[in-house]
């Protein structure tokens, strides 16, 4: 039996709406995350082309200058942080008058000397802080960091990346802008498979403290998102900026297949007799038990 009565139409979508709509809020895409940025072919033009909320640049200081790359032999004295970062932003932030929801976060990942490194990474900030749009930029450190208890004398425009564990004093914890730890951590001992149960318990620790979490070194590739998006991870990284790119303007529609799949299937009793959904494109969803009913409902 086929019904394609305009009340039929009204009751299944709104049906829908009803069941899927509650889990579709609870999924929150996670922020995108350039991984070793300056490996790149355009550091930082690329990521933030592409609406990457969060990039990575390792720096060294050598004889003054904060020059980027991830080991000591692979710097060179052109390749800085002001010249790679910060000119760049500052063009794309003011010249192009880029409108961005969310701020966008520079996680600089310290190889040298913590502190003298971090110092010089202080004063060439505070040269740049009346040049950036008020809350539009996020300077989070991480590698080597100062004592969690020197957090808070550190500038406004000076944010750190902590570690799950660590008991912060509300002073230290104010100057954390994200909580990350490596993925590896995480895999059930003597496999590659991740302990879940031990992720989300990290996850809820870190939101209780009301900071986002960042695994790094998770599988990169549509299955690892996937899995980091699954168990509610804030950050996705990558060293594929078109792939993750591509892979987030197609998820919403994934989450809402996902969605009727495992949500209004399981809520069948109520659409009942009518257990085969036709989609306008031609996708039969089917639920219920066909041997006792085998009515379609045209959507």
């Amino acid at each position: 039996m086929l019904i394609r009565l305009p009340m039929y139409r009204l009751l299944i979508c709104c049906l829908l709406l009803v069941t899927i709509g509650p889990l579709s809020a609870q999924t929150r895409l996670p922020f995108t995350h350039s991984h070793n940025d300056y490996e790149q072919a355009i550091p930082f033009k690329h990521a933030f082309d592409k609406g990457f909320h969060s990039i990575e640049a390792d720096v060294w200081l050598v004889d003054g200058q904060l020059l980027v790359g991830h080991d000591r032999k692979d710097i060179r004295p052109d390749r800085t942080l002001e010249s790679l970062y910060l000119e760049p932003l500052y063009k794309a932030l003011i010249k192009r008058k880029t409108r961005r929801e969310a701020p966008l976060q520079l996680l600089i990942d310290i190889k040298s000397e913590a502190i003298s490194t971090l110092d010089a990474l202080t004063a060439l900030l505070g040269k740049w802080q009346d040049k950036f749009p008020k809350n539009k930029v996020v300077v989070a450190v991480s590698g080597n960091r100062p004592p969690v208890n020197r957090y808070a004398s550190y500038p406004e425009y000076i944010r750190f990346d902590g570690r799950p564990g660590i008991s912060y004093d509300a002073a230290a914890l104010s100057k954390v802008a994200l909580i990350s730890d490596a993925y590896g951590n995480y895999l059930v001992k003597g496999t590659q498979s991740p302990d879940t149960a031990k992720m989300r318990r990290t996850l809820e620790a870190a939101h209780t403290l009301g900071k986002p979490f960042r695994f790094w070194a998770h599988p990169d590739n549509p299955e690892g998102w996937m899995r980091m998006i699954n168990i509610g991870a804030d950050y996705l990284n990558t060293d594929h900026i078109d792939q993750l790119a591509a892979f987030m303007k197609d998820i919403p529609q994934r989450l809402l297949d996902d969605s009727v799949q495992q949500s209004v299937l399981h809520t069948a009793p109520v659409l009942m007799p009518y257990n085969r959904i036709i989609r306008s494109a031609g996708q039969v969803v089917r639920f219920g038990n066909p041997a006792t009913e085998n009515h379609d409902l045209d959507i």
